[in-house]
């Protein structure tokens, strides 16, 4: 199932001679040419009624350096686990991967999905610089790709929140295959963790200790009488 707007995301950065066609092959091959570059996401540790953010990287883990021109890449997370993604920018905490962004450059957004879609969205951009139009990966590298917003409900459950990567693909090179591929991309996701609101926890772990004290009341009156 392709996801939302990635047709639309693909013939974008297509404006750079990337041939969109090269998906499909690209998908099909049974062995990924930039396997080892692995988009991932930073833990996260949030509570119910509160907000923050998090980034997406891209980092090589193979042992060759990759020459990326472009990346685009679907995220979601579970409708039923209360956070919403509320925005996608470039203000990663970490180096942004393209020195002059083609989106920048053409006053394009990060994403296209948010709103109105808040639990899923497809991140893009390529190099907007000529004549090198690519960021080199040396192994080791990272860089990052999305700075994500979210909110969590007051009444999100407790628990890990599953993200997933639907898609993931990468215009490189490696200086022994050209451009003008997409080539599949590994991902990984770190835990979205949600806990309690520290209030309710508190009226929670109150109510706990209370019951304890009330009960040891009856039993130590169950004592005394008997």
């Amino acid at each position: 199932m392709t996801p939302p707007n990635l047709i639309r995301t693909l013939r974008t950065m297509g404006l750079k001679a990337i041939v969109l066609c090269a998906v499909a092959v690209a998908f099909s091959a049974s062995t990924a040419r930039a396997g080892m570059l692995t988009f991932i996401t930073e833990p996260v540790f949030a509570s119910s009624g509160s907000s923050g953010s998090f980034d997406v990287v891209l980092t090589n883990l193979d042992s060759v350096s990759y020459n990326v021109a472009s990346f685009a890449f679907y995220l979601s997370i579970d409708p039923a686990s209360g956070v919403t993604f509320t925005n996608v920018d470039m203000n990663t905490t970490s180096t942004y991967i393209f020195p002059v962004s083609f989106n920048t450059l053409n006053s394009l957004p990060l994403s296209f999905d948010i709103p109105p879609d808040g639990t899923a969205f497809t991140a893009s951009d390529s190099e907007g610089s000529i004549p090198q139009s690519f960021t080199l990966m040396n192994p080791g590298d990272s860089f990052g790709v999305a700075h994500v917003s979210y909110t969590v409900a007051a009444n999100a459950p407790a628990g890990a929140a599953a993200l997933a990567f639907d898609l993931s693909v990468s215009n490189v090179s490696d200086n022994s295959f050209p451009f003008a591929n997409f080539y599949p991309v590994d991902a990984q996701t770190n835990p979205f963790v949600i806990t309690p609101e520290p209030s309710t926890f508190a009226l929670t772990s109150i109510a706990v200790v209370s019951s304890g004290w009330f009960a040891y009341r009856r039993k130590s009156r169950g004592s005394v009488r008997s």
